[in-house]
């Protein structure tokens, strides 16, 4: 859904984050007429399939040569969102920490976290009661709002919602000692793992899961001085579709980070673009064009604080056209 004309906005007062900015890398398989692969799951962490893991009794369709792991993964130690398209074509099971590591092999995932199913030709939306999406932090869809690969490249705009793994130690809402979120988002992580709204920074956190930030039509994009085309994409894509807050990365549990959801392969493919797209090597952030740009995009970006159900990206007309339907 784009942004709507009546959108109210509300300033988070982002900030260069401490460690940088990187990717939280997703794994999206939608190849419904490929082998059946066996679903197993295993403890925390992240890892690859080992014998003794559980079966879950999905069999799931992957296509032979589909790496993602601990052996390729390239980002800021990832949730391993997304999950696998169903050989019906339409029903998308959302995974989380999951992984495939033979070239042949099967399906590894998250103890627990196969999470529910989206229907691809419905709303988007999951219910509490079924788990839903694959992103702990809210229960949003690992597919919805990922950067996919080629996105960030072609001459095409992005005319769909962003996602952001945000600091949310620094920019995250307290309720009542409760964290807080909001409409789409189905839940927040607890306090005591993820201690939001904890780290300061002289103004009163406003962010919860759910949030949907976006850059105000106030602002013209032509006087922003961006110095690298995919950031000029992504200007345009924050003005007219926003982003929403689906995890956390914030300190104090050791990221201090804001990621964007991308495609697994996305940081390579901008990598051979010339752009890279994680700024904190060697313990720091580097001070390149892309932090640069990163920071005055984030500078601009507000929540828009009269979002929800009945007023989908604050209401109004929309900016842009809605998508046409799906079809055959």
């Amino acid at each position: 859904m784009p942004i709507g004309l009546g959108a109210e906005f509300a300033d988070p007062h982002f900030s260069q984050p401490p460690n940088g900015y990187g990717v939280d890398e997703e794994g999206i398989v939608l190849s419904p007429n490929s082998p059946l692969r066996p679903v197993f799951s295993h403890p925390w962490p992240i890892r690859c399939y080992r014998p003794g893991d559980t079966d879950t009794g999905l069999q799931l369709p992957v296509p032979d040569g589909y790496l993602l792991g601990p052996q390729t993964w390239t980002g800021n130690r990832p949730n391993l969102a997304g999950g696998i398209l169903d050989s019906d074509g339409r029903t998308f099971h959302e995974l989380t920490y999951w992984s495939r590591c033979e070239p042949y092999g099967p399906v590894s995932v998250g103890e627990g976290l196969t999470r529910g199913t989206l229907d691809l030709y419905g709303d988007g939306l999951g219910t509490a009661k079924d788990g839903f999406g694959s992103h702990g932090g809210s229960m949003l869809s690992g597919l919805g709002g990922s950067i996919r690969r080629g996105e960030l490249t072609e001459s095409e705009p992005i005319r769909h919602t962003l996602k952001l793994t945000a600091d949310m130690g620094r920019y995250g809402q307290r309720v009542g000692g409760a964290n807080y979120f909001r409409w789409p988002a189905l839940t927040a992580d607890s306090d005591e793992s993820m201690h939001y709204g904890s780290t300061g920074g002289g103004f009163a956190p406003i962010l919860g899961m759910g949030s949907l930030l976006a850059i105000p039509p106030s602002t013209d994009l032509q006087t922003i001085h961006l110095e690298t085309a995919p950031a000029r994409k992504l200007a345009w894509t924050l003005q007219n579709y926003g982003m929403y807050v689906v995890d956390n990365a914030g300190e104090p549990d050791g990221w201090g980070m804001q990621l964007l959801c991308v495609e697994a392969g996305v940081r390579q493919e901008m990598q051979q673009a010339g752009v890279e797209l994680v700024t904190n090597a060697g313990g720091g952030y580097a001070n390149t064009a892309w932090n640069r740009d990163l920071n005055r995009l984030f500078g601009l970006l507000r929540e828009i604080t009269n979002q929800g159900p009945a007023a989908v990206g604050g209401g109004g007309d929309p900016r842009q056209p809605l998508a046409p339907p799906i079809t055959d």
